[in-house]
């Protein structure tokens, strides 16, 4: 019974999301920021055919397109061509899985990109295309996310497990320094949610020896899972003092499911959305973790310009940032950019 109302009160409130692991719950709007084609369908864009004219070329391969973190994300890769004068192509599988991005890398090399910006889905399963793909002269610009090899030129992202240092922080705080906390995580493939969770957990043993962290649970990022199994982590729990959700599709299941509960358990969520913004308001969740998606395809898209005009840049990892919301600043202009990054 009390799974059926969850899933009727997640019906009820869901909504576009903002999730650094992707979404599947919002239709793609009918006009996005970029060139946007299914993977089978990817070509070169007409007025600079493949590898003919020595110009950049470059592909845009974000998780998804159908969540408003990633159309941020394509936002910002959008405002950067603009301001450079070229046109930049975005490619994502309609399934959001690694093979299907696979496929989109391999239809980008033969279109004659000279850059592809892409956020890996799977740090593992992306390794060998992007090798290909670097060593048939494309380079590769990650974003967002990480691979588990060194076979790109750049990468600009959140330092996720620093992410998860400061949600462990705000955690400590919201429940005193000492209590039962669980960890509700999305996919277990994916390096940023490892890296969230790390961070998180390092500085839980590290910092605050009095918090004992229960466990971790993956909802394969689908809010009625995290819902449910947020239920099932109260029942079994009933003296959990928090839960630490590492996207916002979790957070919003673990929000809905803490809310109908009615225990002042403290939440402390990675990403937002409407729905966390709206429980940040009545308080049912403690903290925010915002990143900053419209930077990472705004230097995205630059880096790749510089790569592909033959410009030398270092191999590294350059961190787009985190900034905590809560109660206090939720209606401050730096946190309503961040809540609207495309605007209200």
């Amino acid at each position: 019974m009390k799974k059926k109302m969850i899933s009727m009160m997640l019906a009820a409130v869901m909504t576009v999301t903002l999730a650094a692991c992707g979404s599947k719950e919002a239709p793609a709007p009918e006009e996005t920021p970029a060139k946007t084609e299914a993977p089978e369908e990817a070509q070169a864009p007409q007025d600079q055919p493949a590898g003919q004219t020595g110009e950049a070329n470059i592909y845009l391969l974000p998780k998804s397109t159908t969540s408003n973190y990633w159309r941020t994300v394509m936002a910002g890769a959008e405002a950067a061509a603009q301001e450079l004068g070229i046109t930049i192509t975005t490619l994502a599988p309609t399934d959001e899985s690694a093979d299907g991005q696979v496929t989109c890398i391999q239809q980008a090399v033969n279109a004659g990109a000279t850059a592809i910006v892409v956020a890996p889905i799977d740090a593992d399963a992306l390794i060998n295309a992007c090798k290909e793909a670097q060593d048939a002269g494309v380079a590769i610009v990650l974003v967002d996310s990480m691979i588990n090899s060194e076979d790109y030129s750049v990468a600009y992202a959140t330092d996720n497990y620093q992410a998860g240092v400061l949600a462990a922080r705000c955690m400590a705080e919201g429940i005193g320094n000492a209590g039962k906390v669980y960890i509700q995580n999305s996919v277990a493939a994916s390096s940023t949610c490892v890296d969230r969770e790390q961070g998180f957990t390092d500085t839980m043993e590290k910092e605050f020896p009095e918090i004992e962290i229960l466990g971790t649970v993956f909802s394969n990022n689908d809010s009625l899972t995290a819902a449910n199994q947020t239920a099932d982590i109260i029942t079994a729990n009933q003296d959990i003092a928090g839960i630490y959700s590492c996207n916002a599709n979790t957070g919003t299941g673990v929000g809905t499911s803490v809310k109908e509960s009615g225990k002042d358990i403290k939440i402390v969520s990675i990403d937002s959305n409407s729905d966390l913004i709206a429980f940040l308001e009545e308080q049912v969740v403690t903290n925010l973790i915002l990143q900053s998606p419209y930077a990472m395809g705004y230097e995205g898209v630059k880096g790749a310009y510089s790569l592909s005009s033959g410009e030398e840049m270092p191999h590294e990892v350059i961190d787009t940032g985190v900034t905590m919301a809560d109660f206090e600043n939720k209606d401050t202009e730096e946190i309503q950019k961040l809540f609207y990054p495309l605007g209200k």
